[in-house]
This record gives C-alpha cells, sequence and structure tokens, in this order.
C-alpha cells in the first residue's frame, strides 16, 4: 500500500505585500504528500481560515502559490478557490520531491482582506507503481471477509502543529464542500444585467464597452441604458452581453527585460491574480512575449498558473520590438467573438522607430479592442514611446499607467481586473461590411464616463 506523508504547519498571518488590503486574516495551511505522479510527487495544498475571520474574506477568495528552492521558482499557481462552512479549501499541484520554501497569498474577492504564509515543506519521493499493479483492496471488503486487520494500515503519526493560536480550531476529515473552482470569482456586489441574449453572429460587429462612475465600474446596465451611433448616425444594439454569459478574451502581451530580474515575482503575481480575477466561466486567455521575438508563448486555453510561470523570468536583451508585439497579440482575436482586452506590459526598453508605430496605429484601430498599458521604469520610457502607447490606450478605450516599481501597480491591477469584470459586449451591424466604423456610445446619465474603441471593423 502506498505510503503517505503529512506535514502540519500553522501559522498567524504575519502580513502581506498588497498595498490594495487594508485588513490581515490569519489563516492555516496544511501540505500532505498523497503519492507518486510519475517522477514527481503529487501533493495537497489546504487552507483554513481562522473563524473570526471567515465572515470578514467571504466564501470565495483568490489563491497564489509559489514554490521555490535558493531563490529558484520552481513552481506558481492562481486559482481562485471556494471555501466551505468551516473555512477551509483544497487544491492539488504535482511537485519534484525536495525541500522548498513556500508561499501561499489568501486575497477576497473585493481585494480588501488577505493573508500571508510563508513555510517550509518537504515533499518526498514516492516509487512509480508498475504497469498492471492490482489496485489496493477496499477495506470494507476486506473487513466483510474476515480480514481487516491486515488491510489496514498503520494510524499517521500525530501532525506537529507550530501554534500561535491559544485555540486552534480543530482538524476534521477532509470535506468534499471543499472544491477548487476553475473560474475565477464572481463579484457579489455586481448584479447580472437583464439584456438581450449574445449571439455568435460573425455578420455583426462588436464593441466592447466600459462605464464608469467616478471611476469606478458601473456593472447592472441594460441595452435600452445605452445609445450608439455608426458613422454618426442612430444605430440599434442588436445583441448585449455582460458576465458571466457572455465570452471573455483576455490578451497578454509582456516585454520585460533583464534589469527587471529582481522584479519578475511580483510583476508574475500581481499579472495572474488580475488574470484570475478578470475570467470567467467563459474566458480565455493567452500570452505573447517579446524576447528574442515576439511570439505567442501560450496560445488560447493559457491559465493564470500558466501565465504566472511563463513570466517568471524577464527576456534576455535590455530592448524589444514593442509595435511588433502588440500587432501579434491582436492577430490573436481574428474571427472571436465576446469582450476583448489587451494588457501591454512593459519595462521601457523598444527598437521601435517612429515609422514602427505609425505602421501600427490603423492595425489598432481597426482591431477595435481596449489596450491597457502597464509601463514600469517610466524614467526609462522615451517620450515617443509614452506618447504611443498613452495614444492606443486612449483611442481603443483603455487606460495607460506608468509607475517606477512593480510595487505600485498592486491596486492598479485589482482596479483593470474590475474593469473587465464589468464590461459589456454590444452588437450591431455595420452599414457596409468592410472598411473602419466611427462609433459613440453613450448612457442616459451624464455623470457616466464610457470608455470603448473609437472605431470598429
Amino acid at each position: 500500500m502506498t505510503q503517505s506523508f503529512r506535514i502540519v504547519l500553522l501559522t498567524l498571518v504575519l502580513g502581506s505585500l498588497s498595498i490594495a488590503a487594508t485588513r490581515l486574516v490569519a489563516m492555516r495551511v496544511d501540505i500532505e504528500a498523497l503519492g507518486a505522479a510519475g517522477e514527481k510527487t503529487a501533493v495537497e495544498v489546504g487552507i483554513q481560515i481562522a473563524p473570526e475571520d471567515r465572515s470578514v474574506i467571504g466564501r470565495q477568495v483568490v489563491l497564489q502559490m509559489e514554490l521555490t528552492r535558493d531563490k529558484t521558482t520552481i513552481d506558481r499557481v492562481a486559482q481562485s478557490l471556494e471555501l466551505d462552512s468551516n473555512g477551509r479549501a483544497r487544491i492539488e499541484v504535482v511537485w519534484p520531491p525536495g525541500v522548498y520554501d513556500v508561499r501561499v497569498e489568501v486575497e477576497s474577492a473585493n481585494g480588501e482582506e488577505s493573508g500571508l504564509w510563508l513555510g517550509t515543506t518537504r515533499v518526498p519521493r514516492f516509487e512509480p507503481e508498475a504497469p498492471g499493479t492490482p489496485p489496493a483492496a477496499d477495506p470494507a471488503a476486506v473487513a466483510a471477509a474476515g480480514g481487516a486487520a491486515a488491510a489496514a494500515s498503520p494510524p499517521p503519526p500525530p501532525a506537529a502543529d507550530v501554534v500561535s493560536d491559544p485555540e486552534p480550531p480543530p482538524q476534521t476529515p477532509r470535506a468534499p464542500t471543499s472544491t477548487v473552482v476553475e473560474t475565477p470569482v464572481e463579484r457579489a456586489e455586481a448584479p447580472v444585467p437583464a439584456v438581450a441574449s449574445w449571439e455568435d453572429d460573425p455578420t455583426r460587429a462588436d464593441l466592447t464597452v466600459l462605464v464608469t462612475y467616478r471611476n469606478r465600474p458601473v456593472p447592472g446596465l441594460e441595452r435600452d441604458d445605452f445609445n450608439l451611433r455608426v458613422d454618426g448616425r442612430p444605430t440599434v444594439i442588436e445583441s448585449m452581453g455582460a458576465a458571466p454569459g457572455t465570452p471573455l478574451l483576455l490578451g497578454m502581451a509582456v516585454d520585460m527585460s533583464a534589469p527587471m530580474s529582481d522584479q519578475m515575482p511580483e510583476m508574475s503575481r500581481m499579472l495572474s491574480g488580475l488574470a484570475v480575477r478578470a475570467l470567467d466561466v467563459a474566458g480565455a486567455m493567452f500570452v505573447v512575449t517579446a524576447d528574442p521575438d515576439p511570439a505567442v508563448d501560450l496560445p488560447w486555453g493559457a491559465t493564470p498558473s500558466d501565465l504566472a510561470n511563463a513570466i517568471a523570468q524577464p527576456g534576455d536583451s535590455s530592448e524589444a520590438d514593442v509595435t511588433q508585439m502588440i500587432t501579434t497579440a491582436l492577430d490573436q482575436f481574428a474571427g472571436r467573438t465576446g469582450r476583448k482586452f489587451l494588457i501591454v506590459v512593459t519595462d521601457g526598453g523598444s527598437e521601435s522607430s517612429r515609422s514602427d508605430w505609425k505602421d501600427v496605429a490603423p492595425i489598432v484601430d481597426a482591431a477595435g479592442i481596449p489596450i491597457f498599458v502597464l509601463g514600469v521604469r517610466a524614467e526609462t520610457l522615451n517620450d515617443r514611446t509614452r506618447r504611443n502607447l498613452d495614444r492606443l490606450a486612449a483611442t481603443t478605450g483603455g487606460k495607460s499607467y506608468f509607475v517606477q516599481d512593480v510595487g505600485m501597480l498592486s491596486m492598479t491591477t485589482d482596479h483593470i481586473a474590475d474593469l473587465i469584470t464589468s464590461s459589456y459586449a454590444i452588437q450591431f451591424r455595420p452599414p457596409t461590411a468592410t472598411g473602419l466604423h466611427k462609433v459613440e456610445i453613450s448612457t442616459g446619465s451624464k455623470d457616466h464616463t464610457v470608455l470603448h474603441p473609437k472605431t470598429v471593423r
């Protein structure tokens, strides 16, 4: 019978690296090796929120986990979890045997509460089962045959808990209601709007729309709340959709060069956390990187954990062709309908010339996809690059943000996730089947700011 190895580690939260969090919560982390998974080991990681903090953090949380050894990242995980009534949730991963440092960060759905756990774990090695090995006998059947004593395995040794609370929550058997939710959290405060059903109709033009009030997203609007003009003429909105029923198509284009090595782990956590929050039931994501040349690093179907691992290390060169990276990313949206967003991340190194930026402008206009720009090391951005990135964001209905340090982006990535989850997709029939069409859209409220691409094909 396969042996099991269990490590139980308990701690109060020491702090959180997320500057957006306003309250720290206490949590317990259990790490249990389950058995062989090829040459690696299947491991279950369980979290449990302290009783006094369960009502604060809510039922749905975002978990980000990092496994490192000698400051080298071995694995990163980013998923949303649903806590059971005891504040527990579990996730299974596959890790190579060895001794590692583990970082587990949990954040509430609204990003206002978080917990951080840091510890060390040993992942044991299990001998892979030989092909054709018969399954272990069912203990119940053995007991019924009078052989229960032979089938029973010795009880595991008691776990050595390091207790910071005088009365830690009791251990109970794993509850089947502690499930890993493969889709990101749904914001409870965002009501689902009553809108016309979304249709995947290639004869219609797509328009992704963001509505804000005092810089906060406005969810729950209906089709009749919008006024659309195409090429200066009032136009009927034939279909409109919002989360969670309308497809979300998210592209990440990341250009981070060698000087950013020390900040890449934090950037990885932030972007994967953004992806977890933004993607919904019908969501899909891809990742484009720029080193050595712009290419699709992860195609459609990539997960936030894939993203975290793909960008864990910066590129080798100090410069990259940002315009070609953007063009490569926009090509991935061809033939797809839904709410579309491209997030461009750059640390300022760019080989793009004046003519490059001139050539990419009509491609961006024709794509009609909101672009969010995250510029890091703002002092290295030359005026031309920053001016053109600003223009791309403004004309597509996105926004641009330029900071000196990755740590300053935490609140920004949370805000972008809020905007994406509250976005709308609008479909209409353009007056002609070819060419670009100028669009204008507004709501009935003069207090609303409506962001959207200025042109669509």
